[in-house]
């Protein structure tokens, strides 16, 4: 039973780091552009990358004492409130003689504060991964997971 178990924590472990990385590649590749329609994913950038962030969240909460968990939490539940009643996008339907027209309105403020918090998520998730040893390990640091 020994090697299972050794067996089992490097296992999950491995998929735990497949997890984050892909997340973290997937973050890093929207960035810059998180306002842009994301043709694969059939949503916006800032929505691709949203639940990924709940992804990082989920994946240190787990290595979290209780009241960073509460943080984590916290902050989750901002984000999910932000997205819901902060829209970047609105559309207007005009219908007249020439036919329907939709319009796309950006909404500038509640553009700034989906970045605002995107930003502030990530840089917290990178704060806690790198304090819980789940980063990867700096030059002079033998840590990590």
């Amino acid at each position: 039973m020994g090697d299972e178990f050794k067996e089992s924590r490097f296992n999950e472990a491995a998929l735990k780091m497949e997890r984050i990385n892909r997340s973290q590649s997937i973050i890093n590749s929207l960035r810059a552009i998180l306002f842009e329609w994301n043709r694969e994913y059939g949503k916006w950038n800032y929505e691709v990358v949203s639940p990924e962030l709940i992804s990082l969240l989920k994946e240190v909460k787990s290595k979290q004492p209780k009241d960073e968990k509460v943080k984590s939490s916290r902050l989750r539940n901002i984000l999910f409130h932000m997205l819901e009643e902060f829209p970047v996008y609105s559309y207007s339907v005009s219908i007249s003689l020439a036919g329907k027209e939709k319009k796309k309105f950006v909404n500038s403020k509640n553009k700034e504060e989906i970045r605002k918090i995107i930003y502030i998520c990530e840089d917290y998730i990178n704060d806690e991964m790198e304090s819980h040893g789940m980063s990867s390990p700096n030059v002079d640091d033998d840590e990590g997971l």
